[in-house]
């Protein structure tokens, strides 16, 4: 075996173990190359716990949370969404679809 083919199957074991790479798993890609190619699988893996979070003095803290309810609100189905504070607006974001 080649070291190139031993590592390929390294990378596909670490997948299995992270859960991110059973076959037929689907993904949700960002839609932009430049973060896709660098994400196992080309995306997020739907139907597994994701955290965003945002540090609280930093003053673009919202950009995780905006980031990623941006992207699921391009999906169906349910979204578990826990928080400390009362700050996402739920109407405006049922309304974002």
């Amino acid at each position: 075996m080649t070291a190139n083919q031993r590592i390929v199957e390294l990378r596909e074991r670490i997948r299995v173990l992270e859960g991110i790479q059973p076959l037929g798993r689907r993904m949700l890609p960002f839609g932009l190359a430049a973060l896709d190619r660098h994400l196992p699988g080309g995306g997020l893996p739907l139907g597994v716990l994701h955290e965003a979070f945002g540090g609280r003095r930093d003053p673009y803290a919202a950009a995780p949370t905006l980031f990623v309810a941006g992207i699921f609100a391009r999906q169906s189905g349910p979204v578990l969404w826990c928080f400390e504070r009362h700050d996402l607006f739920a109407p405006g974001l049922a309304g974002s679809r």
